[in-house]
């Protein structure tokens, strides 16, 4: 027993011998050999010319300088093709090895960075359209930014108070307040002022107040500005309103002073008479131009009336007038002088309206004989009106005379 029991010792002694003298070797050896990258690879060459199984595995495991040289070799290949195809390729490897990925990247960055750049977004790319959800994502958020684009384009092309009611109605269906703002942010500014001008009030804070802070502050400034121009021009049409009207033509019976849309503001500020009698004498052109933007005007500012209607039967009224007037002028001025005292006499104190052009039970042209003889007398030759007051009634011809003057 005793022997046997000593043998057990000896045993133990040569195990734990064996154990520090082999085991902790091994392993110090394993730590140095996967942490060290100069160990591993000398290790790697003094094995691979071993001879046997020793030598057959390790001559598997490629030197450093292998390693580099296969790596150049792919990063020149992937940098020669297309970059679609370099980033399908190279998102294959990264899925498989990092590594590997991460070590050609720095080489195809050696030489070419501009290219590598571009072609790692489209690795990118490829690994995020891998994600569902973010294709998704990005595909609807695509689809809703191409709506929305639509949805301005066709505000921009719309006739102003078309796209006004579009506005108003999306603003009353509930469209969403920030997708509203988004449209307006990027819509070009005169047009977006135009819109935001005219809306009702309600709609056109709930937009306001979801455009991007610095064009709203922009767009706040552009509508007080507009509102000033407006009450501007609100002066300048009762200035217009008690001005002589010859003159008032010079100014505002053309475009040189006024665009057409603040002359549309002017007109509809005048009274049907005064706005008639300044656009008789403008071009037809013009006055076209005119009565399609004072027309406008009334729909965007939702006016029960038509204005630019009155005015146009005031001026058709007016031109009839001025057609018969002119023919009695030539008809007159081949008659005797004494022959046209008697009927001037005579329709000189005839005040009372023969004719009365009305519009909306207001009357704007009342017509007498005085009037018309008044009418007639103005526009004959100058020669023939002093032969005429020559030789009437003192009394009469001065009457005549302070109405030419005051007219």
């Amino acid at each position: 027993m005793l022997k046997e029991k000593k043998s057990k010792e000896i045993f133990k002694i040569i195990l734990i011998f064996v154990l520090v003298f082999t085991l902790i070797p091994i392993t110090v050896f394993a730590l140095v050999y996967f942490s060290n990258n100069n160990f591993r690879e000398s290790t790697n060459e003094f094995l691979r010319d071993r001879p046997g199984v020793v030598g057959e595995y390790f001559s598997k495991y490629p030197t450093e300088s292998e390693k580099a040289e296969k790596e150049t070799y792919l990063a020149n290949y992937y940098l020669s093709i297309n970059e679609e195809s370099s980033a399908d390729k190279l998102y294959i490897i990264k899925k498989s090895d990092e590594g590997l990925f991460n070590n050609v990247i720095k080489r195809m960055n050696q030489k070419s960075s501009t290219k590598t750049k571009d072609i790692i977004k489209l690795v990118r790319n490829i690994e995020l359209r891998k994600d569902l959800l973010h294709t998704i994502y990005e595909e609807i958020k695509s689809e809703h930014e191409i709506a929305l684009n639509e949805e301005l384009k066709n505000l921009e092309e719309l006739e102003l108070n078309l796209a006004i009611e579009e506005v108003e109605l999306m603003v009353e269906e509930g469209r969403d307040g920030k997708e509203l703002g988004k449209i307006f942010t990027n819509m070009k500014e005169s047009r977006a002022i135009d819109i935001l001008y005219y809306m009702n009030p309600n709609a056109k804070n709930k937009i306001i107040s979801h455009i991007e802070t610095n064009r709203r502050k922009k767009f706040n400034l552009f509508l007080l500005q507009k509102e000033k121009r407006e009450y501007e021009l609100e002066q300048c049409s009762k200035v217009y309103e008690v001005m002589d009207t010859e003159k008032a033509f010079t100014e505002i019976g053309n475009s040189e002073k006024f665009k057409i849309d603040e002359l549309s503001s002017i007109y509809m500020g005048l009274s049907i008479k005064k706005a008639s009698d300044i656009l008789i004498n403008s071009d037809d052109e013009f006055a076209n131009q005119l009565i399609t933007g004072i027309e406008k005007l009334e729909e965007l500012t939702d006016q029960d009336e038509s204005r630019a209607v009155k005015i146009i039967e005031a001026i058709s009224f007016k031109k009839q007038y001025d057609k018969k007037i002119s023919e009695l002028v030539t008809l007159y001025e081949k008659m005797e002088s004494t022959d046209i005292v008697e009927i001037v006499e005579k329709m000189m104190v005839n005040k009372n309206s023969v004719t009365i052009f009305e519009i909306d039970d207001n009357p704007i042209y009342s017509i007498s004989d005085s009037s018309i003889i008044m009418d007639v007398l103005k526009n004959m030759k100058k020669q023939k009106v002093s032969q005429v007051l020559s030789i009437m009634d003192t009394n009469k011809a001065a009457e005549i005379t302070r109405q030419f003057a005051v007219q």
